[in-house]
């Protein structure tokens, strides 16, 4: 009857054993994840770069340590996504860090792809043959913002260099063009003897034919080369007018040398203005004009050298004229001709200074030179000074007329400023000192456009005092009929 003393008894001794195998298989079990640990852990600093047996000790191992050292020789697009893919949820660290290198992969495979596009791009207009600067520079904005290789970066040096002496080819075709363009407008009116017109028009011709012979031909503007085939015309056909009466200009030269060269007093101004006409005419030109300015140059020399002869009056107002004339000393011949070079030179200098006043906008002192120029008009004007007197009055009338123009424009707005203040409710001082300052501005304008009728009406004018309030008359400023006093009665 006491069987289950004893049977409990044996079941407390029991325990202890229990526990204590227990605690002996984890310790074996501890031991032996350890023996595994470090037996992997020596497998994967054995790796050296072999991919496969890394890729292998990952999926095989169970510890995250040794997983993160094999992940770091893991480096190809397809082992790092099978990595990727195995470790997404088990190892963080593992599957981040092959996640990263599988993007740094990507990017570098879109920016060799950027790379070889612009390549590709650079080849293309290397063979178009009408290239533009803003094609490169399309080319050079994406180039910049690619990362490329060394050997694409190697590539794309020498085809950008390429573009960029095509592109200098352009600038330098083009200027050319220009240049040539330009000396031949100039070249009829150059004034060159006629061997010398003829062989500057042949080194523009062999220009303009090696312009149509470039390559690069198709960056010229069209209007470009049709200016220049008109301009070629052109200076042709002068050239031949003036080989034509090359004649005429040298025996109007030898005919000049002549006169000049003799004695004022011994030529007459109408027998010259006859042989001169008689020699025949020319085309208009530079050349044309300076020999009319010689010749203005000697009939001036004869005028003054041989003066008319004064007129001769009958009576006694004749006599008292004539004694008068030969009492008063002549003028020398020299003397006159000094004060005709004077007056000459005076006036170029004025057209001068009209022409520096037009350039500087001062209308008023340009306005003063063209008023000398008009009361002193002095001698005969060559057909250059004709022109160029003529140009620059033009220019004066016009510049004038923008001036007048924008002074009215101007006043239109002080007149709606004046207006304005009125609803402003200033003060009369201040008011006062608005409307002086406008007036002020108003009369500047009338000293640089000229003057203007003037239309601020009402309110231009100066603001009137307000009117004070008279105080209540006093007893001492009655008039003494007004006074409260009775009047005295009559006795």
């Amino acid at each position: 009857m006491f069987d289950f003393l004893f049977k409990r008894a044996t079941d407390k001794s029991a325990e202890p054993q229990r526990a204590s195998a227990a605690s002996e298989a984890s310790d074996g079990a501890a031991a032996q994840a350890a023996s595994r640990r470090d037996e992997q852990t020596a497998r994967a600093r054995l790796l050296a770069g072999d991919e496969a047996a890394a890729v292998e000790l990952i999926l095989q191992s169970e510890f995250a340590g040794v997983r993160l050292a094999a992940a770091e020789h893991v480096v190809s697009q397809p082992a790092l996504e099978q990595v990727l893919l195995a470790m997404r949820n088990s190892d963080r660290r593992v599957a981040k860090l092959m996640q990263g290198r599988l993007d740094a992969i990507r990017y570098r495979f879109a920016e060799q792809q950027k790379a070889q596009t612009c390549i590709a791009q650079a080849e293309r207009l290397l063979q178009d043959e009408k290239l533009t600067p803003n094609m490169v520079a399309d080319l050079d904005r994406q180039w910049s913002v690619t990362a490329a290789a060394a050997e694409q970066a190697e590539r794309f040096a020498p085809q950008r260099a390429a573009l960029a002496q095509r592109l200098e080819s352009q600038v330098s075709l083009q200027r050319a063009v220009i240049d040539a363009l330009a000396e031949l407008r100039a070249l009829p009116a150059a004034g060159l003897a006629p061997a010398a017109a003829a062989e500057a028009l042949e080194r523009l011709r062999a220009v303009h034919a090696a312009a149509l012979a470039s390559a690069e031909l198709t960056s010229l503007p069209k209007h470009l080369l049709n200016d220049v085939a008109a301009a070629l015309e052109s200076a042709g056909a002068a050239l031949q007018a003036l080989q034509q009466h090359q004649a005429v200009f040298d025996a109007r030269q030898a005919a000049l040398a002549e006169w000049q060269a003799a004695a004022p007093d011994s030529l007459g101004a109408e027998q010259l203005r006859r042989a001169w006409q008689a020699l025949g005419a020319v085309p208009a030109g530079e050349l044309a004009a300076r020999q009319q300015a010689e010749l203005d140059v000697v009939l001036a020399a004869v005028a003054a050298a041989n003066p008319p002869p004064a007129p001769v009056e009958r009576g006694d107002k004749a006599r008292d004229a004539n004694a008068a004339n030969a009492a008063r000393p002549a003028k020398p011949a020299r003397a006159g001709k000094e004060d005709d070079q004077q007056d000459n030179k005076r006036f170029v200098e004025t057209l001068d200074a009209l022409e520096a006043a037009l350039e500087q906008g001062l209308l008023h002192a340009a306005a003063e030179h063209d008023k000398w120029l008009k009361e002193h008009k002095g001698g005969r004007l060559t057909p250059a000074q004709s022109e160029r007197l003529a140009h620059l009055r033009a220019e004066l009338k016009r510049l004038g007329d923008w001036a007048r123009w924008g002074g009215n424009v101007s006043r239109e707005e002080l007149v709606k400023a004046v207006e304005e203040l009125a609803a402003q409710g200033l003060a009369m001082s201040e008011l006062a000192k608005k409307v002086g300052s406008m007036r002020e501005r108003w009369k500047g304008l009338d000293a640089v456009s000229g003057h203007a009728p003037k239309a601020c009406g009402s309110a231009s004018t100066p603001p009137a005092a307000p009117p004070t309030r008279r105080p209540p008359p006093t007893s001492s400023s009655w008039p003494r009929s007004a006074t409260t006093t009775p009047p005295r009665p009559r006795r």
